[in-house]
């Protein structure tokens, strides 16, 4: 059983199954099986949930992709009224179980859905984004202090090539650490990491020419 709460940048389906339970299979603990289509509709309709079951679309012996892809394609389920096309079909064959001994299924996406689940994505400058999220003032200042640290200073002068180079230097590494988050974050951009740099030294610049103001 599962809740279809439209997660994902596709929204065509019918609003009206928002939030309603929809029941795709149904697991026997005490036998430990899932049941059998007609087995699991038959017994769910006598209690009167008929109305939450997701639709059975065809039952096929031995049929072709082809045969499978027009089934799909012809799906309207969730969908009526609209010209959006769903995402495919879900092929099940009773109590067939993979090489593990797990109950699996097949699944067809087609490529329509695919091409139409996306909005078009906006233009995001990826480097300049990196660099105003994880190069902060205060991320900056820690940085400020562990120069100062390193070299015996009470204050770090801008003026010093040795403490502005070891504090570029350390911007650029602890970016670059933060790597994983910046990536998962937003979903394995594609990065001009000599870009990246160059941002990343003039906003240690930056930073420093306005703290000594």
């Amino acid at each position: 059983m599962g809740r279809d709460r439209f997660i994902g940048a596709f929204k065509g389906y019918d609003k009206a199954a928002l939030g309603k339970l929809l029941i795709f299979d149904v697991y026997d603990t005490a036998e430990e099986r899932f049941l059998g289509e007609p087995e699991w509709r038959e017994k769910l309709s006598a209690s009167g949930l008929e109305p939450y079951f997701i639709k059975l679309l065809a039952v096929l012996d031995h049929p072709t992709l082809d045969d499978v892809v027009a089934i799909a394609k012809a799906n309207d389920f969730l969908l009526e009224g609209t010209d959006a096309v769903g995402e495919g079909v879900v092929c099940k064959v009773p109590g067939w179980k993979n090489r593990f001994g797990h109950t699996a299924y097949g699944k067809v996406v087609l490529d329509e859905f695919v091409k139409q689940r996306k909005p078009a994505s906006k233009s995001v400058d990826v480097e300049l984004e990196i660099v105003n999220g994880y190069m902060t003032d205060a991320e900056l200042e820690k940085t400020v202090a562990k120069v100062c640290t390193m070299v015996n200073a009470e204050s770090f002068d801008p003026e010093s090539r040795k403490m502005m180079g070891m504090f570029t230097s350390m911007c650029w590494k602890d970016l670059l650490i933060e790597c994983p988050n910046w990536v998962k974050r937003m979903k394995n951009p594609t990065v001009d990491f000599g870009k990246l740099a160059g941002l990343c030294n003039a906003r240690a610049k930056e930073h420093v020419k306005a703290s000594a103001q």
